[in-house]
């Protein structure tokens, strides 16, 4: 992720009250990877445990985007 210099490798992701609310409206244009990866962050997921469900490669891109939206914050690193 470009904005981040540590390890995410055992990071935890949480939704923001945005995120929660991009959820039910849709209103920040979330393409179809990112809002499903905004659906399965859950304060509980590492990005290791995240990467089982998003290419990895496209992981770190998509969080830095949820990120920048405000749909996530970094809870443990």
């Amino acid at each position: 992720m470009t904005d981040y210099s540590h390890d995410l490798s055992q990071a935890l992701f949480a939704k923001t009250t945005l995120g929660q609310q991009e959820i039910q409206a849709r209103t920040q244009g979330l393409g179809l990877l990112a809002r499903r990866l905004l659906i399965l962050v859950d304060g509980k997921r590492s990005f290791q445990e995240l990467s089982a469900f998003i290419p990895e490669q496209n992981l770190a891109d998509l969080l830095d985007e949820l990120h920048t939206k405000g749909c996530i914050q970094i809870t443990n690193i």
